[in-house]
Parts: C-alpha cells; sequence; structure tokens
C-alpha cells in the first residue's frame, strides 16, 4: 500500500455518509465558493479542519473540486454546485478562522498528482483562492497579513510562477521527509503528510528575514538548509511527544539544499509570458525537475539549461496525448522529445455501454478491476485484491461490486468516482497505449495493463457475479 495518499482516502471511506446539503443539521448557512490552484487542482479534498491537526477527521465535512478546480460555484459553467443534484462538490462555509484544506487532486494543465496539502484561513466571507500563497499565510504563527500575493489569476505568470516555487520546493522537501519520518500519515496522531511542517519552517525562517513571500525568489542554500533542519526539529519534537523512535537521517537529505535553488531558478526562467503557448508543457517539466532532487547538482544544472532552451520538450508536452514518464529518472540529453508525445493508440474511444478489463500484479499484490461505464455517467466496478505479504488485510478481496460515477477528463483521461459505502474515492486513469494505462487505485498512479478494451457488455448487479467474472 502506498503511504502518503492511501491513509487519506482511507479516511475518506471510513466517513459517515453525508448530503453536504445537509451538513449543519437544520441551520440555513451559505456555501464555500472557491478554487484550489497549483495551478487548479481537479478531484481534491477540500475540507473544514476543525481541530487543526492537518488531517480529515470523520466529523469533518468535505467536499471534492469539480473538472475547473472549484467549489460552490463554477463561474466558466456558472453551475452552483449546492443548488443541484452534484452536491459532491457543495460544502457549506464554515466559522470565521477556521482552517480550510486541499489534499490530493491533479492539476488540471499538467495532469500532475499533486503530494502535499494545501490550506487557506477563512476570513468568513468571499470567494477564496486556495494556493501555494495561500497556505505560506496560513501557516504563519503571528498571524499576519505581510504582503503575500494571491494567485487571483491564473494569466499572471509572476505569481503563477511564485506559486510553483513555493509549492514544488516545499513539496519536494516534504516529500523526502516523508520517506524518512514514516509516521506521519500512518500515525493517527500525525498529519497525514509533512508539508505543513515544511511550510511552517518556511514561515519562520520568512519572519526572521523580515522577507515575505517572494522570499522564494532569492532563497540560498543556506535559506534552504535552514528550512530542512527547522522541519527536521519541529517532526523530532513531535515523534518525542507521542514517544516515538527517532529515525535516523539518510545523507541524500544534503542534495536538497543544492537542487531547490536550481529548480527555484529553472521556474524562473520557464514559467514567463513568452511561453504562454507552452504552460502546460512548461509545468510538466517542472513536476519532473522537482521529482528528481536526488539529482547531483551538475547533472540538474545540466537539466535545467536543457529544459531551458530545448523548447520542443515542452512543446511536446503541451500536445493532447503526451506523457512526462520518460523524463523520471533518466539523463535528458538521452531523452527524443517526439518520445513524449502519445500515438492515437491512447485515445478513448466512446466508453459508454462498455466494459474494461486491467490488471496490475508485482511481488506486493495482485489486482484486477473491471469497470464498465453505464450510459449516463454511472459505473459499476468489479474488484479483486490481494495483498501478497498481508492475507489478513481488511481490502484484500475476491471479488466485490462497486458502484460510483465516471466522466471524461480529455482525450485519454477519466475521472473514476467509487463510493466505498460511506463515502466516495475519485480515481483517475489515463490511458498510455491500447493496452497499457495509468490508474491510481491504491493511491499512487501506477501501470496496468489491460485484457478488454472497451467491449459491449451488461453490468453485473452482485458480488457474487463479481466473483465469477474475475
Amino acid at each position: 500500500m502506498k503511504k502518503l495518499i492511501l491513509p487519506l482516502t482511507i479516511a475518506i471511506a471510513t466517513l459517515t455518509a453525508c448530503d453536504p446539503k445537509e451538513q449543519d443539521t437544520g441551520i440555513e448557512a451559505p456555501a464555500l465558493e472557491a478554487i484550489a490552484l497549483d495551478p487548479e487542482l481537479t478531484s481534491a479534498i477540500v475540507y473544514a479542519d476543525i481541530n487543526e491537526n492537518y488531517k480529515l477527521d470523520s466529523f469533518e465535512k468535505r467536499a471534492f473540486t469539480d473538472a475547473d478546480g472549484y467549489i460552490g460555484y463554477n463561474p466558466k459553467t456558472q453551475v452552483n454546485y449546492c443548488d443541484t443534484d452534484d452536491s459532491q462538490h457543495c460544502l457549506l462555509a464554515p466559522k470565521a478562522g477556521t482552517l480550510i484544506v486541499v489534499a490530493g487532486g491533479y492539476d488540471k494543465r499538467g495532469g500532475n498528482k499533486n503530494k502535499a496539502q494545501l490550506s487557506y484561513r477563512f476570513e468568513g466571507e468571499g470567494f477564496i483562492s486556495i494556493s501555494p500563497l495561500s497556505t505560506l499565510k496560513s501557516a504563519s504563527d503571528q498571524n499576519t497579513s505581510n504582503n503575500f500575493l494571491d494567485l487571483a489569476s491564473d494569466a499572471d505568470y509572476n505569481q503563477l510562477s511564485l506559486a510553483l516555487k513555493i509549492h514544488k520546493s516545499f513539496s519536494a522537501i516534504s516529500e523526502k521527509l516523508n520517506a524518512t519520518f514514516t509516521e506521519y500519515g500512518n500515525n493517527p496522531d500525525l498529519p497525514t503528510d509533512m508539508s505543513h511542517v515544511v511550510y511552517s519552517a518556511a514561515d519562520f525562517v520568512i519572519q526572521e528575514s523580515s522577507a515575505d513571500s517572494s522570499f522564494i525568489n532569492t532563497a540560498t542554500d543556506e535559506d534552504i538548509q535552514m528550512i530542512v533542519n527547522l522541519s527536521i526539529q519541529r517532526a523530532i519534537t513531535e515523534y518525542k511527544i507521542l514517544g516515538l523512535a527517532i529515525p535516523n537521517l539518510p545523507s541524500n537529505l544534503n542534495s536538497l539544499t543544492t537542487n531547490i535553488p536550481v529548480l527555484i531558478k529553472t521556474i524562473d526562467d520557464l514559467v514567463t509570458t513568452d511561453n504562454a503557448d507552452v504552460i502546460d508543457g512548461t509545468i510538466k517539466v517542472v513536476q519532473a525537475l522537482s521529482e528528481n532532487t536526488d539529482l547531483d547538482t551538475e547533472l540538474f544544472q545540466k537539466n535545467s539549461e536543457i529544459v531551458t532552451t530545448r523548447r520542443e520538450i515542452r512543446t511536446a508536452l503541451s500536445q493532447e496525448l503526451s506523457d512526462l514518464s520518460p523524463l523520471k529518472g533518466s539523463d535528458w540529453t538521452l531523452v527524443n522529445p517526439t518520445s513524449l508525445v502519445l500515438s492515437d493508440e491512447a485515445r478513448l474511444p466512446d466508453v459508454e455501454g462498455r466494459f474494461l478489463n486491467i490488471n496490475e500484479s508485482d511481488s506486493k499484490k495482485t489486482a484486477v478491476a473491471q469497470l464498465y461505464f453505464s450510459h449516463g455517467g454511472t459505473l459499476k466496478a468489479c474488484v479483486s485484491y490481494q495483498d501478497l505479504k498481508d492475507p489478513d488485510n481488511s481490502l484484500n478481496t475476491e471479488g466485490t461490486l462497486l458502484e460510483g460515477k465516471w466522466k471524461q477528463l480529455d482525450a485519454n483521461k477519466l475521472l473514476i468516482d467509487v463510493d466505498f459505502g460511506a463515502g466516495s474515492i475519485p480515481m483517475r486513469l489515463v490511458r498510455l497505449s491500447e493496452n497499457s494505462y495509468k490508474f491510481d487505485f491504491d493511491g499512487e498512479e501506477t501501470k496496468w495493463e489491460s485484457e478488454v478494451n472497451f467491449e459491449p457488455a451488461n453490468a453485473p448487479h452482485s458480488g457474487n457475479e463479481c466473483h465469477t467474472l474475475l
């Protein structure tokens, strides 16, 4: 099982089912209208973190962002979700001072999974933008307004660059530290991940230097080292309070202090109005760079030069059918930009009234999902899952019937919203070729293979039917 996202999905599955319109029993209240930005985050969970533990608890209400990153009201489509049957995008506004948290989801432009939480300190009214900039502000111990910019317009490339630099840098630090402080996301008394710890540490460094959020533009190796060290100190303090064993720190944490300033400079070079026509590809390149924090400085510098000067990489990744996987962990001098463009085999056919059989198998688990895409956006799924390391895992099943909804996001992506009985979990299915897919069934996108591709079929009606089919 994957550690970072899955605990959150399990938490959702244990929630008491409720209609968001009835979240405040018997009390009329306005809906929260918001957008989640990194840039726009689709299928992200937005919740009111009442106890501010940066964890979705069973008593905390939540909603999912729509295809454009909105909850409550989408000004692009002019849909008010709290006045429709699509109430999964509706969250009643909490009282002033409540912390609003965004977790998971995918950025609409680059298609990348969001691996760190964002937050906003709700002031009681008005439309809000939950972004890396609002997260830095809400993490402030002094709760001062300062000169924090707000990513209110996705056309402002200075703000977009600043937001990407903040979130991608801090997410990289958080993910590296998560791998060491593994109780985050597993211990019920700790947050889902370390992103809040990192943002709080960064805020302290900023306050000490009497700067604002633009501090990240000139951050040095020493600045990043201070953020990393302070994050580690705060994590160790929380471990000691809970009586947990302090882990040994790996030596490769040092790579963060040298590579992140290079990542910041690279984003500066890439996210400009001159590159507006390839901005989707640019954001994918930024994501690939942020996930390569173990690269030595020399190689990272070389990669930075390549992505700055070789526009064809970003042009390729801006195509309707593209995939950044060849850039991950590779020497980019060997990457042919044409390899980043998927063939027409990746394009989805008309899936309505058809089913897809996909499977994944490795040394830890075997999983089979038979997905029936019914008319009107309804979904039925027969699922088989076996944890080969833990035969007593509660998620093990030889055939379970699940129901939910589906919608097509673009030419090769489907959003599948599955109801696990006490809450729905959105998952994304990406077609890479005729028989190859990426699917985040257990919390992280992995490669699945298909045996049957969108053949006509009647959907099953019971778990017994699923057991027979699988």
